[in-house]
Parts: C-alpha cells; structure tokens; sequence
C-alpha cells in the first residue's frame, strides 16, 4: 500500500492558503504501461486495477494526487476573485463600532481586532509573557490580566505601551490572517482601531474611516468608556491623528449626524461592494 501526496501553496497579496491532493493505491511488483514518467508504470490507483502508466493523461488527472491538489486551488483562487478584505478604522469616540454593526447587519463578516485580543489575553503563553514584562499586580484572584489595571499603566506611558504592543499585535495579526484566510464570507471587515498604525492595512483591499469631530469623539468617549482623562489622552497620542486616517482611507464615513445618516453612508459604501461580490 502507498499514498501519494501533493502540497500547493499559494500566495496573493494578503491571503494565503495550502491545499493538498492524495491517492492512494498499491505500488506494482514490476513495470507495467508506457505512458507518463517517474513511478507512474509502478503505482496503481485504489479502485483503478491499472497503472498510471496504461492511464491516458485525461484519466489520470482526474484521479492524481496532482489533478486533485490543482483543482482545489482552483476553486480557492476562483473565491479569491470574488472576496473582499476591508478595514475599518478610526479615532477612539468616532463611531467606528456602531459602523461595524451596520456592515454586519448587510450581511458583512466582522473581526474585531479588540476581541482577537481580548481572547489571547486568556492564553497562557500570552499571560505569562506579558505578566513576565509588566508584573503580577495586572491579574485578578482567579490569575486573569485586568485589561483595565494592564491600560492603567500602558496608557499612561509610551515606552510600556510599546512594549505591550511588540508582544500582542504580532499575535492579534496573526490570528486575524488566519481567520481571513479560513473565512467563506464573501465580504470580510477587520474592525480595528490601529488598523494602520501597526501595518494592518496590508491585510485589506480597501480601508475605511469612520470621522467625527474632536468635540464629538471627546463627549462619546467620556459617556461610554470607564477610562479616565489621562488614559484616553495616551489612547490618542498612540493612534495617527484623524487627519493621518482620513488621508488614507479609500473610503470616508462622516459619523457626526444621525445614525440614519450614517446608516445610508454605510449602505452605499456596501452596495458597491456587494455588485462586486
């Protein structure tokens, strides 16, 4: 008995995926057949009772290992065509969660960068690193890391904030790639707020900014986040200014009106998208 294997890796832009074809079969005493190469007149498909030798290439193909990896490829990169990657970005207080549900509610797949996060939190190896780095006094009694104790002291300095960030944002990204990559949603959003300040963006096909004024952004966040003044001010001096994010967005959301105005803006946006898709 044998089984024979074949990998292809394939790699466009942000995505990447591996796809294997296999047969198995029985490996022959003797030589039998002319047609093909290498141990073809040697192996003999399950189920076949012949030789990939005494096979013409068009019967072979449907059953190698090779035909079977080419077409599964085909069909990944024949998705790819028809999927698109989008971020969604902006100031802390703009809105940009209240977008996101919008998309959803069209019928978008959300990734939430925070939760990714979130989630890695709760891994040892993660928790450990960073306890390592900033000190047990961030757990609670059950061993858990307080984000707010960890935001305390990573807000208020810029050198901890960078040392938090070195350690989690590889691992966030990383989990956000793989999410894309296994994803069967046509129209994909990655929620996040320092979606370019950390490179994100080379994960999307299309950035989105949600804007809202500095006043707005200041009122929204005092009424919903339980942060205080000097750990915001360190959430704004780590992000781009929102003039930074305007200038590279694709896409333009101005979040300062009604949710009904904002809710047309986002349809819009996504019946572009969607005649694409």
């Amino acid at each position: 008995k044998a089984t024979i294997r074949c990998a292809i890796a394939i790699s466009e832009g942000n995505k990447e995926r591996v796809v294997e074809g296999v047969c198995k079969g029985t490996i022959l005493p003797e030589m039998i057949g002319s047609n093909g190469f290498g141990y073809d007149p040697l192996f003999e498909p399950e189920g076949s009772g012949r030789s990939f030798a005494q096979m013409s290439l068009k019967e072979k193909e449907k059953i190698s290992h090779r035909g079977r990896a080419l077409r599964k490829a085909k069909e990944i990169l024949k998705d790819w065509e028809s999927r698109l990657v989008l971020g969604l970005t902006g100031s802390i207080g703009s809105g940009k969660s209240t977008v996101a549900r919008m998309f959803q509610e069209l019928g978008a797949e959300i990734i939430d960068a925070d939760k990714v996060g979130h989630g890695l939190l709760e891994k040892k190896e993660v928790r450990e690193s960073i306890v390592k780095n900033f000190g047990s006094s961030i757990l609670d009694k059950e061993g858990r890391i307080e984000r707010r104790k960890l935001g305390s002291i990573v807000f208020r300095d810029k050198k901890r904030l960078e040392e938090l960030n070195s350690i989690i944002h590889p691992l966030i990204f990383s989990e956000i790639k793989r999410r894309v990559t296994f994803s069967e949603a046509r129209i994909i959003i990655i929620d996040a707020a320092i979606l370019l300040e950390t490179g994100g963006d080379s994960l999307v096909d299309k950035v989105i900014v949600v804007n809202a004024s500095h006043e707005t952004r200041r009122k929204r966040t005092k009424k919903s986040s339980l942060l205080s003044s000097k750990e915001v001010e360190g959430i704004i001096k780590a992000q781009f200014s929102q003039d930074e994010k305007i200038q590279r967005a694709d896409f333009l959301i101005e979040n300062e009106k009604s949710i009904k105005e904002s809710k047309r803006q986002v349809e819009r946006i996504w019946s572009k998208f969607a005649a694409r898709c």
